[in-house]
């Protein structure tokens, strides 16, 4: 009797669990045997090559990673398009993987535009680069052909298949984004989408079709050997033990498995958050327990492992992590506390509202394998009521958290006494005569800013110079957290916000560029940074509080700096014509300006942005009473910021504060 044998290459073994795979071809006729041994012999090549390109990208390929694979996704059994990098973790496959497939046409990519401007375009009408490739040459989006068609595209648009091998190739070299100039035009065959500004595709930009994607998938579980699939599930249900109770399907899946499928399951996380920066940011998020705690079953997750995480490795987790060092970042965030421990530097944490706001995505999570029947029962129930912080911690984040409810505006006669004291009558501090007291900058410049640009306290104090820029010839706020002594409330807090007249006319850009002339970076260099909650604003907020109590104020928590900001979003929503703005486009703008989500707002969310001008224009609509007020003093400031800085203690003294990497 014939047998056909193949020797199983070493890379695969601890897959397998063979050494060689033997199978009988049924016959003692050579002839014969030699066609059956052929058919078998080429099946598991292609086999061991699928399972080979497989271990290459997920070497080596544990019990849980052949379940993954085995199983199959319900993300991927949904269907519909998905992002790659959230596809090759649901499906166990890894996005190198699947980038090789789409460089062997296995699998296309796609795009998704939400209002790019560009033009749909014939293919016929351009002009042929390489006609061995039939590409050809994209022009300059004022050099259209005359049938090109201006648009705003929307929606998912398909990488030509001339362009994906490339792309795909260049993505698995890590070469960085790849520019495409143009992409197939949906539901119009034959036609082209070309922005008119470059477009990048990086990994985390690119979509597959789940199909395509579950189809790659049962390619590869068909590689896998009946006897190590066996003792996979075997090894999972040794683990399970002791979990059972908790019940569902789910119960001896990883939490890792949880997160991939909460995030890219249309009826997950995308269901409530479209922005797909943000689902990033929250897997992010919701990743950091599966790093700390082991990443352990969901059947063995209770109330216990996560009050555990959340009253000790959470209140570790720095923050601006990004911003570390890169001597100190490492590929996970326990390496990368420990690293910063070692290396002894004084470094933010995570704010207890940050803190909270990541249990609560952990809540939601479990809430939703619970409702969707991937667990039988809540596991993070026992949370509800907890908040992990301290009573004043709750307060503080509560008062700003409800702050639009907690915090009203300053009334018009408030307003006008808060911009009638001393420093706006004359743009100095001559008004200080006291030898214990001393006038600063910020003391003018603060309100002004709550009041015509709407910043939260903590926005403006940590403002850097460079901050301060022009935009067609607009001069703006660049709102951001570039550096590490940054920190922003929400994503949507990122924003550039144009000048008020008021502020131009009180010599805030020369004031800007004196600092400039003089050495300093910071805006507000005279403001010491604290590793506090509070940053650079723990001295302007107590400053703040004494002017409004020399005012007659009562320091209750209703009127604080913040209601600035409720003043300038009102006086936004009063302005009715601004730059031709409809009602909709007007209510838009306002929300990018004040750093707020457009939210279930749908007239809102038919509009992707609001130009600068338009932005400026809402801005100079912005009217209130108050007196006329003084230019600033600019001689005046810099020596009161050469004061403040020589009145520091200790190594402080006469520096600038930079933040936690200072």
């Amino acid at each position: 009797m014939y047998v056909a044998r193949v020797t199983v290459p070493p890379g695969l073994r601890s897959v397998l669990r063979r050494r060689e795979l033997i199978q009988s071809t049924g016959t003692t006729v050579r002839a014969v045997a030699v066609v059956v041994a052929s058919e078998v012999l080429a099946r598991w090549r292609r086999q061991l090559h699928e399972l080979g390109r497989l271990v290459v990208t997920n070497a080596p390929m544990d019990a849980a990673e052949l379940l993954k694979i085995a199983d199959g996704s319900p993300v991927l059994r949904a269907g519909g398009h998905m992002r790659l990098v959230a596809a090759g973790a649901v499906s166990g496959l890894g996005v190198d993987y699947l980038l090789r497939k789409a460089a062997d046409g296995a699998l296309g990519m796609f795009w998704r535009a939400a209002g790019v401007d560009g033009h749909l375009v014939p293919v016929e009408a351009l002009e042929i680069d390489d006609p061995a490739t039939g590409r050809r040459i994209v022009p300059h989006p004022a050099q259209m052909p005359a049938v090109a068609l201006a648009t705003r595209a929307v929606g998912v648009h398909e990488v030509p298949a001339s362009d994906v091998r490339e792309v795909a190739g260049q993505l698995l070299s890590d070469a960085g984004p790849v520019a495409i100039a143009a992409l197939d035009a949906p539901g119009r065959p034959g036609w082209m989408f070309a922005p008119d500004v470059g477009l990048l595709l990086d990994r985390h930009h690119v979509e597959v079709l789940a199909a395509q994607v579950s189809a790659l998938q049962a390619v590869v579980a068909s590689t896998i050997d009946a006897a190590a699939l066996k003792a996979a599930k075997a090894a999972q249900r040794v683990e399970g033990r002791g979990v059972v109770q908790v019940g569902g399907k789910w119960a001896v899946k990883r939490f890792s498995e949880a997160v991939e499928l909460y995030c890219a399951s249309p009826a997950g996380l995308p269901e409530s958050v479209a922005s797909a920066t943000e689902r990033g940011q929250r897997r992010k998020g919701l990743m950091l327990f599966s790093e700390f705690m082991g990443d352990p079953l969901l059947g063995k997750v209770d109330g216990d492992m996560l009050r555990a995480f959340r009253d000790g490795p959470l209140k570790l987790v720095p923050a601006n992590a990004n911003h570390l060092p890169k001597s100190i970042r490492q590929a996970t965030m326990p390496a990368t506390v420990e690293a910063l421990n070692a290396d002894g530097r004084a470094w933010p944490v995570l704010r207890p509202a940050m803190q909270a706001e990541r249990m609560q995505w952990l809540v939601r999570l479990f809430r939703w394998l619970h409702e969707k029947d991937y667990l039988a029962m809540n596991l993070a129930a026992g949370l509800r009521g907890e908040k992990g912080i301290t009573r004043s911690q709750f307060k503080a984040q509560q008062r700003e958290d409800l702050g639009d409810d907690a915090r009203g505006p300053f009334t018009p006669c408030e307003l006008m006494a808060i911009l009638s004291t001393p420093t706006y009558r004359t743009g100095n501090g001559e008004h200080v005569t006291k030898r214990n007291e001393r006038w600063r900058p910020f003391e003018y410049w603060l309100p002004m800013l709550g009041l015509f640009s709407g910043l939260r306290i903590r926005e403006a104090c940590q403002l850097w110079l460079d901050d301060v820029v022009q935009r067609d010839g607009i001069w703006c706020l660049d709102i951001n957290e570039t550096t590490p002594d940054k920190s922003l409330k929400t994503l949507d807090s990122r924003r550039l916000l144009p000048l008020h007249d008021v502020l131009i006319e009180a010599g805030f850009v020369q004031w800007c560029d004196a600092l400039r002339a003089a050495g300093y970076r910071r805006l507000f260099a005279e403001l010491t940074f604290s590793a506090g909650d509070a940053a650079y604003a723990k001295e302007a907020k107590r400053a703040m509080s004494a002017m409004l109590l020399k005012l007659g104020m009562p320091r209750d928590g209703k009127k604080v700096f913040h209601s600035l900001r409720h003043n300038a979003n009102d006086a936004l929503a009063r302005v009715s014509d601004a730059a031709g703005m409809d009602e909709h486009m007007r209510r838009f703008a306002r929300y990018q300006l004040m750093g707020h989500s457009v939210g279930d707002d749908v007239n809102a969310r038919n509009y992707t942005s609001a130009s600068i001008a338009e932005k400026a224009a809402l801005i100079a609509g912005m009217k209130f009473d108050i007196p006329v007020i003084h230019p600033f003093d600019i001689e005046a400031g810099l020596v009161a910021v050469r004061a403040a800085l020589e009145n520091k203690m200790g190594a402080r003294r006469g520096r600038e504060d930079m933040g936690p990497a200072a």
